[in-house]
Parts: C-alpha cells; sequence; structure tokens
C-alpha cells in the first residue's frame, strides 16, 4: 500500500488531477544529485530543482507480490547539460541510486507518492547517440545477488586482494633493508605472500626474495635477472630473482581502444586474464581485464595487449598503466604459478555431481577408475617448492 500526505491524498480523490512524475537520481561516481521531471516546467520540491529540459519516457511500473525482479526502463535524451554520452560511456552512472514519485505540480510541496526506488541499470544508446534507454531495477534486485561465499571447485578471490594476499605491490629496495629467513617455508611456501619480496628501484621486469637472511648496506646492487632463481649479493643479504607480477607501463604504440602496444616485453601469455590500469590520459583510472598478450609483431621489445572491453576514451601513446598478471582461479596455478597454495580460497576436493563416476561397477565386477583427480594430484603439493622453478 502507498502511503502519502493528506493533502495529496485529498487531491488524488479529485475528478481532475494535476499530478506530474519525479526523478531523483544520486550518482556515486562523484555523489551529486540530479533531479527531472516529465513536466513541462521546472518544478521545485523541498528546495531542489527538477529540470523539465532533459526529456524522458518511462515504461509502467509493475510491482508482483513474489520475489520476480520488478524492472522497467526509460528512454532519455542526451544533452550537454547533464547526460552526456562520455559519461555513459566513462561508467559515471553506473550504480546510480533513483527515486521515482508522483507529486502534485500545483502544490509541489503537499507531498509525494513513491512509485520506485532502485538503481540504474544497463544503459544502450541510439544509432545517432541523440537518445538512449536505460534499465530501473527495483530493490527485489539485491535478492539476485549473492551474499557471503559458496562451496567452489575455483577460488573465489580476485588476485591481491585481502582473501588471496598475494601482494601486487611490494616496496621498492633502499640501504637498510632487514629480512630473516627462519626456514625453507619463510622463503617457498607463500612466495608472494607476506614473503619479504622487493622491487628495483629501476623496473626491469623482475623482483627479488630474500634467500638468505641479513641487511643490506651500500648502493643498491647490480641485480642479476639472467635467469629466474638467479642470486644477488646485496652486503650481508643475499636475493633470489623471481618474476614479477605488475609493472608501471607505458603505451608504446595504439592499434585501437583494446589493442595496443607497452614498453616491456615479458612474452607471449604473461599477462593473459590479467588486469590493466590507465594511471594517465582520457582514460585514467579505468580498469579492463586482458584477454591475450603476445610478442608485437612490429618490436621485440615490446608485447601486445588485447582487452576484453575498449577503452571508452581513446588511448594514447604515452598514456602510463600499471599492469598486473592473471590468475584463472585454478588450484595448480595457485600452488604452481604464485606459491600461495594456503591463500587458496575454494574447495577443489568437495564432493560434486560427478562423484558418481567414482569407482562405477562395471559388467565383469571391477571398478572403473576415475579421472576427476587428473588435474591435481594431492600427493603431489609441496609445501616447500622451489621459488626458482
Amino acid at each position: 500500500m502507498k502511503s502519502t500526505t493528506p493533502a495529496l491524498t485529498a487531491h488524488i480523490a479529485q475528478e481532475v488531477t494535476t499530478l506530474a512524475t519525479g526523478w531523483r537520481l544520486f550518482r556515486k561516481f562523484d555523489s551529486k544529485i540530479f533531479a527531472f521531471t516529465d513536466h513541462d516546467a521546472d518544478v521545485v520540491i523541498a528546495g531542489k530543482t527538477y529540470k523539465s529540459e532533459t526529456g524522458y519516457f518511462a515504461t509502467a511500473y509493475k510491482t508482483t507480490h513474489d520475489l520476480a525482479v520488478d524492472n522497467s526502463s526509460a528512454d532519455f535524451i542526451l544533452d550537454d547539460l547533464d547526460i552526456t554520452e562520455d559519461d555513459m560511456r566513462a561508467g559515471k552512472w553506473d550504480g546510480t541510486t533513483i527515486r521515482v514519485f508522483k507529486f502534485d505540480y500545483t502544490n509541489p510541496d503537499g507531498g509525494t507518492i513513491i512509485l520506485r526506488d532502485g538503481v540504474l541499470g544497463e544503459v544502450t544508446l541510439e544509432a545517432d547517440r541523440s537518445m538512449g534507454k536505460v534499465e530501473l531495477r527495483g530493490l527485489i534486485q539485491h535478492f539476485t545477488q549473492r551474499i557471503g561465499d559458496i562451496f567452489a571447485v575455483d577460488c573465489r578471490y580476485n588476485l591481491g586482494d585481502l582473501g588471496c594476499a598475494v601482494d601486487l605491490d611490494p616496496p621498492e629496495w633502499f640501504s637498510g633493508i632487514s629480512r630473516s629467513v627462519h626456514s625453507n617455508v619463510d622463503q617457498n611456501a607463500n612466495l608472494f605472500n607476506g614473503a619479504g619480496y622487493i622491487k628495483p628501484t629501476v623496473r626491469n621486469g623482475f623482483w627479488f626474495l630474500p634467500f638468505d637472511g641479513g641487511i643490506t648496506s651500500g648502493p643498491e646492487p647490480s641485480w642479476d635477472i639472467s635467469a629466474i632463481g638467479a642470486q644477488t649479493v646485496d652486503g650481508g643479504l643475499i636475493w633470489k630473482t623471481i618474476h614479477a607480477l605488475s609493472l608501471d607501463v607505458v603505451i608504446a604504440s595504439v592499434i585501437d581502444n583494446s589493442n595496443f602496444t607497452i614498453d616491456f616485453l615479458k612474452g607471449a601469455g604473461y599477462w593473459d586474464l590479467g588486469m590493466v590500469k590507465a594511471t594517465s590520459g582520457n582514460n585514467n583510472g579505468f580498469v579492463k581485464m586482458i584477454k591475450q598478450s603476445t610478442e608485437s609483431a612490429g618490436s621485440p621489445s615490446e608485447d601486445q595487449i588485447e582487452v576484453y572491453r575498449e577503452f571508452p576514451f581513446d588511448l594514447q601513446v604515452g598514456d602510463t598503466m600499471i599492469i598486473v598478471v592473471g590468475c584463472d582461479r585454478r588450484l595448480p596455478t595457485c600452488k604452481d604459478k604464485f606459491r600461495n597454495i594456503f591463500g587458496f580460497g575454494a574447495e577443489p576436493f568437495t564432493p560434486t555431481q560427478d562423484i558418481t563416476l567414482i569407482n562405477v561397477p562395471t559388467a565383469s565386477g571391477t571398478t572403473a577408475e576415475s579421472t576427476l583427480d587428473s588435474e591435481l594430484d594431492v600427493t603431489d603439493i609441496d609445501e616447500n617448492p622451489d621459488p626458482g622453478e
């Protein structure tokens, strides 16, 4: 049941009404409030001006008694003042909350009837870019989203988050670093999880793991990057060379907004499924997932990067980025690539529907051997792997 003020209730009971619709939007991107109305003139409600100059045309609002998602949509006109294509493409309107309500435009402060509270959903633009359509997702939409953790075969964490705990931004080398390596487990079991590795002050594509405890002294050493596992003596401390998981890079050439090369070479496949974040230029702050990385055909010292979804604005040579390696969320990857076996956020050995395939009796009375464990041999999990591998 809708509730409102006595004044608006009395107005609605009249034979002729003067009702209009108002939209109040809170844009999370910059905490701005936008207000529009379908009335033919601007209206001030509670001190906020609801503009009529930006037109919109809403579909019927439908709410059911069950938990069916109560979505609707609205057409809107793009203009240079409030709703622009650049803002849409930049994602500034993502997650915007909205309230749609009815009011008496002859008595704007006489009360409202709330028609819908929700968030903006998918936005599509017409071919001529003059109009667009946006979904209005009601509060029931939240019930369709998973909250909390569930059993899964693949890791539920994102690489580098608090659950994963792999450090993607280690400190730079400085004189006086102290590292204590008490056991082989300290060095290797969680290679990228609190293991005390560092990156050089000048990017070279590698990071360095303490192999023997001690304290650095003097100038920064000349790092041995001839091979993974190579050792560098640094005062009273010895470092072992490991692959870098993230790098600060610069765009060397642009093919289009989803294909470009960077000023560093790590080889085909190294950045697959990783992330790249623009730190300057038109796309500053935007993050995209990497589809694949290959060695550039035009330059032997550059990697070519292809992202799944193009950047919203034109990329430029010289734009800076942070690029991060990818993780396919599988246990063997966590074990072999990141040495983060104890931080793996999944239950790969939980019985699934395929459990019926294990030890199925055959006609001869023997049992068919399952292939479920072919992906990873449990007995092969070494708590103390060699970081040089």
